[in-house]
């Protein structure tokens, strides 16, 4: 029973470290920032943020991508993920997209609609 309630100390722990880090990581894109670091997928699933809003610079639009349901190694940084990201309006020429933020829910209330999700990894 003991061992039980550390556990569960240890991942409320755990959640809030990885809160946190999203919270600065998010601070420092909407500041125009290009932070030099970027939390790992799993850090972002582990806080609760599966929500990457991303901007397609061309057009203007907003999309949402689903973290959980991308086939990408945990610990892989999210910031990586800009690499596989295309805007459908734009086409496969368009310019990388600049990534807005992690969040609980979609924030444009369009998941995937303008930027999708990246392709199957290896």
């Amino acid at each position: 029973m003991l061992a039980r309630l550390a556990g569960a100390a240890d991942d409320a722990a755990r959640r809030e470290q990885a809160r946190e880090l999203v919270a600065r990581w998010n601070a420092e894109l909407a500041a125009g920032a290009m932070p030099l670091w970027s939390p790992s997928i799993r850090g972002a699933l582990v806080a609760g943020t599966p929500w990457l809003e991303v901007l397609c610079p061309a057009c203007s639009t907003i999309g949402a991508v689903d973290l959980r349901r991308l086939d990408r190694h945990p610990e892989g940084a999210v910031a990586a993920l800009v690499l596989g990201l295309h805007c459908s309006r734009c086409g496969p020429h368009a310019p990388m997209p600049r990534l807005l933020g992690l969040h609980a829910l979609p924030q444009t209330g369009r998941p995937g609609a303008a930027l999708p999700e990246p392709p199957p990894g290896p």
